[in-house]
């Protein structure tokens, strides 16, 4: 049994919902900022699309969060098919930040990648929504969710470049990935 009462405060789950709302709420304006950033340097595709997979991936993040369904008193069920969505779509943003960062890929792998994540969202959002179980999606979600991160990182590791900023990317995918 625990006696400390800080140690029962951070088990529980209004500690947990609190620290995803918090960093939600860092995610989101990480990403309106970003989306600012790209309509004042209009050259940069890259930050638009990390900006919109920011505020994608903060939005599933609320949307999840218990304190927020009590905060509107709506249940999770009302929200569980938009969560379902948002995670088959937030990928694409995600490749297509990769593909404007590191190009089309080795024999256009990002972009067959990229295809891939479209294609699955495209099928995988209507059979959410009809079958209402996520099993099977949500497997191969993570399979290319994965697997394109793995692509990207051997993507990374294997290019011989002079540029620094793609350099400085090898650690955050190697541990955030």
């Amino acid at each position: 049994m625990i006696s400390n009462p800080i140690l029962l405060l951070l088990q529980t789950p209004l500690c947990w919902n609190l620290t995803f709302i918090g960093i939600a709420s860092v995610v989101l304006v990480a990403g309106v900022s970003l989306l600012l950033l790209a309509v004042i340097r209009s050259c940069q595709r890259v930050l638009f699309w990390v900006g919109i997979f920011s505020i994608l991936y903060a939005i599933r993040v609320f949307i999840q969060n218990a304190l927020v369904h009590a905060a509107i008193g709506a249940s999770e069920e009302r929200f569980a098919l938009w969560s379902l969505c948002l995670t088959y779509v937030i990928p694409i943003p995600y490749a297509l930040s990769a593909r404007e960062l590191f190009g089309a890929g080795w024999k256009r792998s990002i972009s067959a990648w990229l295809w891939i994540e479209i294609a699955f969202a495209t099928a995988a959002i209507p059979l959410a929504i009809l079958s209402r179980q996520s099993d099977l999606t949500d497997l191969t979600n993570n399979i290319l969710v994965i697997g394109g991160t793995l692509l990207v990182l051997l993507h990374v590791l294997s290019r011989n470049t002079a540029h620094l900023f793609t350099k400085r990317l090898t650690w955050p995918l190697i541990v955030c990935g």
